[in-house]
């Protein structure tokens, strides 16, 4: 059984309790994009790193991946590519059509973090005569790419100094252990040498 503790909808990374562990998973879910960390870091990464807090459980990894993948698709901008930019009909699209998309995607997609769909819709709008033909619709595009692009990698950098925390903490703690062994081995040395628990003078 497993259980989904905290979710981020925008790119899908998650926390994962398996037995008495705390997993961290991300897109492409893969044993790859997976790391232990410390139960306190769901906490950590609910205040501070856009993760929502939940209790889903799961028969297998099989069930709980599928389930992550859908609200991954959801939380991406499908809709818009639905509603008409979509395949073929993006080339066919008049700039005042254009338009009232880059809106939406500057009002829906940003907003919710859907940066994939959104860097993909813009990526192919830069390629259509009739953007390439209108130097304000091309600004614009250009400057929404741009946001895109610095937003999903400030959104890396910051999933990425979540993990960097969580194995400094862990580090932390290995060396902490090593230190109490050190003194206990350094302790029964003493004791070993002095023939007694007491300090000399006792």
């Amino acid at each position: 059984m497993l259980r989904l503790l905290a979710f981020a909808v925008n790119d899908g990374w998650a926390f994962v309790r398996e037995g008495q562990s705390v997993v961290l998973i991300r897109p492409p879910y893969s044993t790859a994009n997976m790391c232990r960390v410390p139960e306190e870091s769901v906490e950590t990464g609910v205040a501070g790193y856009g993760f929502s807090a939940c209790e889903n459980d799961f028969a297998d990894w099989r069930e709980l991946i599928g389930f992550l993948n859908e609200q991954l698709r959801e939380s991406r901008g499908e809709q818009i590519v639905r509603d008409g930019l979509g395949g073929q009909m993006l080339q066919y699209a008049p700039c005042d059509v254009l338009d009232r998309f880059l809106a939406r995607i500057e009002t829906e997609l940003l907003p919710a973090g859907s940066w994939e769909p959104a860097e993909r819709l813009l990526i192919d709008m830069l390629k259509l005569p009739q953007v390439d033909e209108d130097a304000q619709i091309r600004a614009r595009v250009t400057n929404l790419l741009d946001r895109t692009v610095t937003a999903r990698n400030n959104a890396e950098i910051q999933r990425l100094r979540l993990v960097e925390q969580q194995n400094i903490v862990e580090q932390t703690q290995v060396l902490g252990e090593r230190d109490d062994s050190r003194q206990l081995a350094d302790f029964n040395q003493a004791v070993r040498e002095r023939g007694t628990i007491l300090p000399v003078g006792s």
